[in-house]
């Protein structure tokens, strides 16, 4: 009798051992992007939106963590759904910056493009600015056309010249040339009117717009090509020397 009832306490405590040792059941594709998108939900719901820009925030890692295709499409929509929230300024900015870290860049601009100012807007929002900003990191050459026309007409001296940041970060475009162009096309100009403001008596503003955009001009010519000019002489004769080939001006181009 006591052989038979050790004989079950020992089968017990072998399955028991077996089954404490098995793994953890995996968790299913999409399971952390779907309970994301119950977090956010649950914040948009909120008077407060409290937590939804910490929400939103882990949004590029889950993205990155599924492949589960209508999870990703959940995903973005969300964020293009907090960015159009008026009443969640900070969860909007947290958005535009969440579209620029996600790994399907193109899906991401096509998400973020909507939320680019207008260059007429004499005021911008935070959550815009934000986005120019993405539009550089995602370098999509989509993005190009925008951010050259908010560099040239921008009323907000403050979106111009995240544009001409977000424009250095095209070097790798198949349109960089493009954006050499109307980079060196706005140095010309600026610099020019800031010349002849200066040699005017009676002064003016000419000189504004490239106290306010020079030095980014500068740099992000010099991002985009890999050169290292020092000043706006040096690139626009660098660029007169290139004119009839301005790809020539491209570190790159020399490999």
């Amino acid at each position: 009798m006591r052989t038979h009832r050790t004989r079950t306490l020992l089968a017990l405590a072998v399955a028991w051992t077996a089954l404490t040792c098995l793994p953890a059941p995996a968790r299913a594709e999409g399971d952390e992007a779907k309970a994301l998108l119950a977090e956010i939900a649950a914040a948009q719901k909120d008077k407060e939106r409290s937590g939804l820009a910490d929400a939103v925030a882990k949004v590029p890692a889950a993205f990155a963590a599924t492949q589960d295709a209508a999870a990703r499409k959940q995903l973005l929509g969300a964020l293009g759904k907090v960015l159009k929230d008026r009443k969640a300024m900070a969860a909007q900015t947290a958005a535009a910056k969440a579209l620029g870290e996600l790994d399907d860049k193109a899906a991401a601009w096509k998400v973020l493009s909507k939320a680019l100012p207008k260059p007429k807007a004499k005021e911008v929002e935070p959550y815009q600015n934000e986005a120019i900003k993405s539009a550089g990191t995602l370098a999509q050459d989509g993005a190009i056309a925008p951010l050259i026309q908010l560099m040239e007409k921008a009323k907000s001296a403050f979106a111009a010249r995240e544009a001409v940041v977000a424009l250095g970060e095209f070097g790798q475009s198949k349109k960089r040339t493009t954006v050499l162009a109307a980079l060196l096309d706005t140095t010309g100009k600026l610099f020019a009117a800031a010349q002849s403001a200066a040699q005017n008596p009676k002064g003016g503003s000419g000189g504004e717009p490239w106290n306010a955009l020079g030095a980014s001009l500068i740099a992000s010519l010099n991002k985009l090509t890999g050169q290292n000019h020092a000043n706006a002489e040096a690139w626009l004769a660098a660029a007169k020397e290139h004119k009839k080939k301005l790809d020539g001006l491209f570190a790159s181009a020399a490999d």
